[in-house]
């Protein structure tokens, strides 16, 4: 049956572009991998079903680099441009917000008694105390937390490699596919993953695909620059962070395209979004 979806996922043929990921000429996956899968045994935790979900695993990589090559790169002098526009209305945001405020009058050592009194007003004594009547937190929810804080950890490392690396350390569970790590103001780094284990056992019974998204806090100055895009802008009938709603939709414009196409690879009827990040990077995620 592997040799039948080789044949007709027909490699040899280069990939054009259609409505979607994949045109219906000579690469449609979702045709292949049906035919494939169907006519292998029907037990899912043969070798044979491993091999296939490895296959896809490698072949949602290839779609993820090919739907990010069409996507314009940017150059040095683009970035710079870009990095001394945002730096330009960053100034001009902490001018329209703080510019009355009188600065000689600031007492550095009175800040803390200020922070002080404002944690009085929003969070009074009672509610500090509160926290002892919460219901108790189980052994495998603080696991799962531990889980999640270090699938975002991971998104300050340098390199692919290591994310890759890190994530076969923490558990054989997700597979990376895609990681963006030179960021610009509103374009935060950030990495994809597909889970394994459901490719692995259920790849036809469960109808959801699990995807994971991380994206990364604040680590260098172009995160600075957008963590300092301070006034609100519309959003979703209220108001929101013009930096955290500008990196926002640069994540969904960047890959609502790949999303479709990952849901139709795989046949399944939704995709299973996972999202995690720190700082800057959940923020953008609201």
């Amino acid at each position: 049956s592997i040799a039948k979806f080789v044949n007709e996922f027909n490699i040899g043929k280069e990939p054009k572009k259609g409505n979607g990921a994949y045109s219906n000429e000579g690469f449609d996956f979702v045709k292949a991998f049906q035919k494939a899968f169907f006519a292998s045994n029907k037990d899912q935790n043969t070798e044979e079903s491993r091999e296939m979900a490895v296959d896809f695993i490698q072949k949602a990589s290839e779609l993820t680099r090919y739907l990010q090559s069409g996507k314009a790169k940017r150059g040095f002098l683009e970035l710079h441009d870009a990095m001394m526009k945002a730096l330009g209305e960053v100034t001009e945001s902490v001018w329209r917000n703080f510019g009355h405020i009188d600065w000689h009058r600031l007492k550095p050592f009175s800040i803390a008694y200020f922070v002080e009194h404002m944690e009085t007003l929003i969070t009074p004594s009672w509610k500090r105390r509160a926290h002892a009547f919460a219901p108790t937190v189980s052994a495998n929810e603080v696991k799962e937390l531990h889980k999640a804080l270090y699938l975002t950890n991971l998104a300050y490392l340098d390199t692919v490699e290591e994310i890759k690396q890190g994530l076969k350390q923490e558990s054989s569970e997700w597979e990376l596919i895609y990681a963006q790590l030179k960021n610009a103001p509103g374009e935060p780094a950030h990495y994809i993953a597909l889970r394994k284990e459901p490719l692995l056992h259920s790849m036809v019974r469960q109808d959801s695909l699990d995807v994971l998204l991380v994206i990364r806090g604040t680590k260098d100055f172009s995160d600075v620059l957008s963590d300092g895009l301070l006034d609100a802008v519309e959003f979703r009938g209220g108001l929101g962070h013009a930096g955290l709603v500008q990196s926002g939709k640069f994540i969904v414009d960047h890959h609502i395209d790949l999303l479709h196409s990952l849901l139709k690879m795989a046949k399944k009827e939704k995709i299973k979004l996972t999202l995690l990040g720190h700082s800057l990077g959940a923020a953008s995620q609201l």
